[in-house]
């Protein structure tokens, strides 16, 4: 059974490739995450991390994480 941050990225990751989160789309708040997938700021952090170094998402200081242009799907 994968572990809560493996769950969030698969999700993030899911939504990505179906089209339901478009290159360039802000990512809900990481309150608004915590929130939906009921897991903690720290979680949610890690996940977001983990995201961005694999290329899927792009984060911009004082505005937030956006879905990467051309993330590896």
């Amino acid at each position: 059974m994968p572990g809560k941050i493996e769950t969030v990225i698969a999700d993030v990751r899911a939504r990505i490739r179906s089209g339901a989160y478009p290159p360039g789309l802000k990512l809900p708040s990481g309150r608004e995450m915590c929130v939906q997938y009921g897991v903690s700021q720290m979680t949610i952090r890690t996940a977001v991390e983990r995201l961005r170094a694999q290329g899927w998402v792009v984060s911009t200081p004082g505005s937030g994480v956006y879905v990467a242009d051309n993330p590896p799907i």
